[in-house]
């Protein structure tokens, strides 16, 4: 799994940055950051600190876990088209807040959802993975902002 993917596993941290800060250094290149200076994305060059502006592009993607009767997996995926990626682009993913047919609102923090994206393809999308640790059942909303 690349380190992109990783980081967008949980949220981002919130940090004291602004363009061109050389610390804190996280030790890897594309670390991912938002500033609560400037309130908008930073992205660790290998040296420095980068805005990654305020334009952000937004997929929403429904993830399966299968039936409640049977048929239920702590883990699923799913191909998301979002023709906006690039091979630089930054993705971060978490269970939309709103419910759907299968679920309340409240159910993907009951449930422990992580969602994260893998297997970019620029210029067509990325493979999006969601785990139920406790366990879970249907479908869920997740939400991905990509810069």
């Amino acid at each position: 799994m690349s380190a992109r993917a990783q980081q967008s596993f949980i949220r981002p941290v919130i940090l004291a940055l602004v363009d061109g800060s050389t610390s804190p250094n996280p030790g890897t290149a594309n670390a991912v950051a938002m500033s609560s200076v400037t309130g908008v994305f930073m992205r660790w060059t290998g040296s420095y600190w980068l805005s990654m502006g305020t334009t952000f592009n937004f997929v929403q993607a429904t993830v399966d876990f299968g039936f409640p009767a049977g048929g239920e997996d702590g883990t699923t995926s799913v191909a998301v088209s979002a023709p906006w990626t690039t091979a630089q682009t930054v993705l971060v993913c978490q269970p939309a807040p709103a419910g759907n047919t299968d679920h309340s609102a409240e159910d993907a923090a009951v449930e422990g959802i992580i969602a994260y994206a893998a297997n970019l393809r620029p210029g067509n999308g990325f493979d999006l993975f969601a785990s139920a640790p406790r366990g879970t059942w249907g479908q869920y909303l997740i939400n991905v902002v990509g810069r």
